[in-house]
């Protein structure tokens, strides 16, 4: 029984790394690169990544921080970016996104807001926690798009 254990995960430790490779940031297309400073001139901490999904597609993953904020792209190896993940400050949060919480969730504290951008397409995650009607705490993450409306809860 160990040793099928261990076989098992072995071949998930061997998949995940064919998957996700740390390189170094000489090893990151010019475009890329350039697409980050860009965009993101104050960015630190980088951490760049090399993504392959069935040895036919590949892209390049940079994950930093700006202004205290964390931001994560996917990137095709010329710079066009493919999707992003980046933490707001809960002041930059959409008002739209607000008002909707006010109305709803009328003693709703907002934990944090990422704006999420997947081939163009824009879209916020705002996470809540709130007392229930029974005076549980619970945490919700609603999703809207850009013009305010609410895609999931």
């Amino acid at each position: 029984m160990k040793k099928i254990v261990f076989s098992l995960l072995s071949f998930l430790m061997f998949s995940l790394i064919l998957l996700a490779k740390d390189i170094d940031e000489s090893q990151v297309p010019k475009a890329v690169k350039d697409y980050v400073t860009k965009n993101y001139p104050n960015a630190v901490d980088k951490e760049w990544k090399y993504k392959d999904k069935d040895n036919t597609f590949y892209y390049y993953k940079v994950e930093f921080e700006v202004e205290g904020r964390e931001v994560e792209l996917e990137l095709e190896s010329n710079g066009k970016l493919i999707s992003s993940k980046e933490e707001l400050h809960i002041k930059d949060t959409p008002s739209f996104a607000k008002d909707y919480i006010k109305t709803n969730y009328p003693n709703a504290t907002i934990l944090g807001t990422k704006k999420k951008v997947e081939r163009g397409v824009t879209t916020y995650d705002v996470g809540i926690v709130f007392n229930n009607h029974y005076g549980n705490i619970r945490h919700r993450n609603i999703y809207f798009d850009t013009k305010g409306n609410v895609m999931k809860q």
